[in-house]
């Protein structure tokens, strides 16, 4: 089986926040195996006033160690006539956060792991579930997408319906109300 470490705190604010950052971000990391996935959910905000508008939307970027690959899964498609997906801006401040970080602690512990000879593929748009215009479902989206990826189910892509937000948002509550209903 491979592990999975999730990330609960919102690692573009962590960067920036030196104070919270060896909390939520740097212990974990210097706990990581040389395989298995790091899942982070990104909450991208226009914090610099570079993003033009963007307001909050959560994203999620993953890493895979052992394919040492990145893969950004946003449900918003960039806006018409954008040239780059503006979302990956706060991704790409996590990318290189964590590669330094990862490079300290694997030099130490996994001295031949690929990651250190610089493989890392770039993260890399994931087509996933898109939610329809003008939702605020993004993060009923990350959580569906982070289930799936947590459990090992493949990748869903396609439209996000009202409708199929409704019953994931009643499932999430339910877990909450009856955690007995939760599969592990």
């Amino acid at each position: 089986m491979v592990k999975r470490e999730l990330f609960g705190q919102d690692l573009i604010t962590s960067v920036h926040d030196h104070k919270n950052r060896k909390f939520w971000v740097d212990d974990k990391l210097d706990k990581v195996a040389s395989n298995g996935l790091l899942i982070f959910p990104l909450l991208v905000t226009d914090y610099d006033g570079s993003l033009r508008g963007v307001r909050n939307h959560w994203t999620i970027l993953i890493l895979d160690l052992e394919k040492c690959q990145w893969s950004f899964y946003n449900s918003l498609r960039p806006r018409r006539g954008a040239t780059a997906n503006q979302y990956l801006k706060g991704a790409f401040l996590v990318v290189k956060y964590v590669e330094k970080k990862l490079s300290e602690v694997f030099k130490n512990k996994y001295p031949h792991h690929p990651f250190l000879k610089g493989l890392v593929k770039q993260p890399d748009s994931v087509p996933c579930l898109q939610q329809f215009a003008g939702s605020l479902d993004c993060g009923i989206v990350v959580c569906y997408h982070m289930e799936n990826i947590i459990q090992g189910q493949p990748k869903k892509t396609g439209p996000w319906s009202k409708n199929k937000a409704a019953n994931y948002r009643a499932k999430m509550v339910t877990w909450f109300i009856d955690p007995a209903h939760v599969k592990v």
